[in-house]
């Protein structure tokens, strides 16, 4: 998923399987989407703006390169958002604001195969000699590690494992 406003065909085209899905399970009551879809206001605003809807819902962006090199986040309640370039920054970040109690919101990660923005405790983490790689399956994240002689975790053994590190 991306931020990207356009609706794109191929989405729809989704929609409209998953719902003929759940519709032959009786899990879901008839819809037609294409009247309840519209362009009209998003065209309208893009013309407004000076912009190229057409061009723009013609775009399909990659999140694995359009989120390439972004920062781990931390979502502290009271401090909002920090980044961290490195994992193990983050993770030795995240170790501190637990041991100190504070509250947090939320952890991000990307998952290295499609470059989504994850939730931390979602995440699965291989860790290898090169250190944490974060993935959003399970499959892909054994499957990495398989590859790269790792283990694969949860965030609380990423952290208790960073800890370790830590403490000799």
């Amino acid at each position: 998923m991306t931020l990207d406003p356009t609706i794109k065909t191929r989405w729809v085209d989704a929609l409209k399987h998953n719902h003929e899905v759940l519709s032959k399970e009786k899990a879901s009551p008839p819809l037609d989407l294409q009247a309840w879809i519209t362009e009209e206001y998003l065209q309208t605003a893009y013309t407004e703006m000076g912009k190229d809807y057409s061009a723009e819902k013609a775009a399909i962006i990659d999140p694995a390169l359009a989120n390439a090199g972004l920062p781990m986040e931390i979502w502290h309640a009271r401090d909002g958002i920090t980044t961290y370039p490195s994992m193990n920054e983050f993770l030795t970040a995240l170790n501190s604001f637990r041991d100190t109690g504070a509250k947090l919101n939320a952890t991000y990660v990307y998952d290295k195969n499609t470059g989504l923005k994850l939730f931390g405790k979602t995440a699965f983490f291989v860790q290898t000699d090169r250190g944490f790689t974060t993935f959003l399956r399970k499959p892909d994240a054994d499957a990495y590690a398989g590859k790269m002689n790792g283990k694969v975790m949860k965030l609380d053994d990423a952290l208790a494992t960073v800890q370790s590190y830590a403490s000799l």
